[in-house]
């Protein structure tokens, strides 16, 4: 039984984003599937990290190869799984008020 989401991933064109480097431009329907030492490598993280977010993060982009759970990672998806919950956890951790929040304090 494989657990986890695949995500389908829309067509992406990189810019100067800091998020996309060029060799990570998507063409329509097609990811780019590496293992768990090389994703963990490229974004500069631990292969455990990787592996606790696999078994605990039901939203990671990831999928099993095989019978004895060779994973493989999703190269974008991952960046952009990582940078959606790094805001998600800023929000929360901050508790940044909207621009109308703002707006609504000022006029008091």
């Amino acid at each position: 039984m494989q657990r986890g989401r695949i995500l389908e991933v829309k067509p992406v064109i990189a810019t100067s984003d800091d998020l996309f480097d060029s060799q990570w431009v998507l063409y329509k329907g097609h990811s780019i599937w590496v293992s768990v030492p090389q994703a963990a490598k490229e974004c500069g993280l631990s292969t455990l990290t990787i592996y606790e977010w696999i078994r605990s993060e039901p939203e990671f982009p990831y999928r099993n190869v095989g019978v004895k759970s060779k994973y493989q990672v999703d190269k974008i998806a991952l960046r952009v799984w990582i940078q959606e919950r790094t805001d998600k956890e800023k929000k929360r951790k901050f508790k940044i008020p909207s621009g109308l929040d703002l707006l609504s304090r000022s006029k008091r």
